[in-house]
């Protein structure tokens, strides 16, 4: 796939992931019998929004703000989920504790947007102000790549 100009910034690119996101965790709740196909397609797109914050938004954010900004924690959480992630691949659907992993991955990463969307992007808007158009194209471009890469869109 092309890269793509994104239709807004930064900050609204990731908001938007994460409401994609939320929209297949609670489609992957609301199922009895849970598809390791839907699993895989949030782990992949889980992956892909690591991918854009850790390595796009995340230097971007330090470097502008020098420093000073609380994203230790976001880095942190990533590198358990991906920990976590790693771990679920492992397993198939049948697998017993295949659905605990998930829903614990599941409430982690609804605690981290929710602090992010509260703590992190207001400050991220104010820092780093005009570059959020030219960040949103480069998350663009690394979100099109690990997609065709990974078969997620």
């Amino acid at each position: 796939m092309d890269s793509e100009l994104p239709d807004s910034d930064a900050v609204a690119l990731l908001q938007t992931e994460h409401r994609n996101l939320l929209k297949l965790f609670d489609e992957f709740e609301q199922l009895s019998a849970r598809p390791e196909a839907l699993a895989q397609e949030i782990l992949d797109r889980l992956g892909i929004l690591t991918r854009i914050e850790t390595e796009i938004f995340y230097p971007a954010l330090i470097t502008e703000s020098h420093g000073n900004t609380p994203i230790e924690q976001s880095s942190l959480n990533h590198r358990a989920f991906q920990t976590q992630a790693d771990l679920i691949r492992t397993k198939s659907a049948d697998d017993a504790g295949f659905d605990t992993l998930m829903l614990a991955l599941i409430e982690q990463v609804r605690r981290h947007i929710a602090q992010e969307e509260a703590v992190l992007y207001p400050g991220a808007r104010e820092v780093l102000g005009g570059r959020l158009l030219d960040i949103a194209v480069e998350m663009q471009a690394l979100k099109d790549e690990a997609a065709g890469a990974g078969g997620v869109g």
